[in-house]
């Protein structure tokens, strides 16, 4: 079982984080860091997952900190 995501590609940030969980709330949840040169990754899951919620959101490193930009709008997939 696997999950495939994509998204479009942001101007002058350095990566993107994505949350997923199975949880709406996102209470028990996986992060995952992904670089700017890719606009897509596929997560495989272990466990039977029947439905999985993902949010993204872009970062950009100032300083050394990373500043955080607005979360995009959270998306329930189900997994077949």
């Amino acid at each position: 079982k696997a999950l495939v995501i994509r998204w479009k590609k942001g101007k002058r940030i350095n990566g993107y984080e994505i949350q997923l969980s199975m949880n709406k709330k996102f209470k028990k949840k996986i992060v995952v860091n992904v670089s700017k040169k890719h606009t897509s990754t596929k997560i495989t899951f272990n466990k039977k997952v029947s439905k999985i919620y993902v949010k993204i959101r872009p970062y950009k490193k100032i300083k050394g900190k990373k500043t955080y930009g607005r979360w995009v709008k959270t998306v329930g997939n189900r997994i077949y």
